[in-house]
């Protein structure tokens, strides 16, 4: 089969990796995988393809300027994705593909669906964060564009076959909360990860808590993009009550993202530099190998949100057998 995946986050760096980069590679293993990659972040300045790990990617690149501030990052969910459209469908134009997969928001990527729907004989749509309900509840959209939002979003729905959501509660929300056709297909489909099982007993936990300068303490793990909805200050209230307890507990926090300030200044102010401790961002390998200390995989979300989510940093966890202690809608 010949696959192609339109995204706005794939790492191109060697022991990175996203969701998306996950499912293309795994796919590479038994068919042809082209990934277009609408990049908004303003690290590359060209328009270039590349192979990485069996899969095709071309990457279209946008002026980051255009996208600032509040206003830029609606402009940047609604229009970027027009401005490389024609492109897209020039080099893509001798191919056809059996399946064409979309991430949410549907709507960001919809005007390059659209151009290449003739060429497609199915889509997917792997539909999470539900656009942009989810977005609006934590303040992230302002209110008078919800609705238009909205109309948009679930328009967009309409151009797939199949909708695959992370749970069976996300499958009921969706219906009840947006308009379906009858031939789309609403259905779970699992969070998923690098299918390898990482080692863990007594000896390398050991060997890992000294090579990381931990004796005794309970250690515990929050890995993943520090933005809103992830509940990270949910790590500064266990580490304030773990201090008045007098408890041995240290809190480890690998990632980056707008929150990154946030929570230095929470550190401090709150006077917790003790135990919460910023590892910023690491390689993959890296993370995975300080999991080995972990006593606990922290899986949080704000508690805010009507949305049903379960974050995707839960894989690794499991993966490392790491007992997970979530807050979640």
């Amino acid at each position: 089969m010949n696959l192609l995946l339109l995204c706005t986050a794939y790492s191109l760096e060697h022991n990175h990796s996203w969701l998306s980069d996950s499912l293309a590679e795994q796919l590479a293993l038994r068919h042809k995988v082209t990934v277009v990659l609408l990049d908004w972040s303003g690290k590359h300045k060209n328009n270039f393809r590349v192979q990485k790990n069996g899969v095709d990617v071309l990457v279209f690149s946008t002026d980051r300027k255009m996208f600032l501030g509040p206003a830029g990052k609606i402009f940047k969910w609604l229009f970027a994705s027009r401005l490389i459209s024609s492109s897209v469908k020039k080099s893509l134009a001798d191919e056809t593909f059996d399946l064409v997969v979309n991430f949410t928001p549907a709507l960001v990527m919809h005007p390059i669906y659209s151009k290449l729907k003739t060429k497609a004989s199915r889509g997917y749509l792997v539909l999470w964060d539900l656009f942009p309900i989810y977005h609006s509840e934590l303040g992230l959209i302002p209110k008078c564009l919800f609705l238009p939002l909205k109309y948009l979003e679930n328009a967009a729905y309409h151009g797939y076959d199949r909708l695959g959501l992370m749970s069976g509660a996300n499958v009921k929300f969706l219906k009840k909360n947006y308009d379906l056709r009858s031939s789309t297909t609403a259905e779970v489909l699992n969070l998923w990860g690098p299918n390898t099982v990482l080692a863990r007993d007594k000896d390398t936990q050991y060997a890992a808590r000294l090579a990381n300068d931990i004796c005794d303490e309970l250690v515990c793990v929050f890995g993943g993009q520090l933005i809103k909805g992830r509940g990270i200050g949910k790590i500064i209230e266990l580490a304030i009550y773990a201090k008045k307890q007098g408890l041995k507990a240290k809190f480890f926090i690998f990632g980056d993202g707008p929150e990154r300030e946030k929570i230095l200044n929470d550190i401090v102010k709150f006077d917790v530099a003790e135990f919460v401790i910023y590892k910023g961002f690491k390689p993959r390998e890296e993370y995975l190998d300080f999991l080995r200390c972990a006593d606990l995989g922290l899986v949080f979300n704000s508690g805010d949100v009507s949305v049903p989510t379960f974050p995707s940093k839960a894989v690794d966890y499991l993966r490392s057998a790491v007992p997970i202690l979530s807050f979640v809608e």
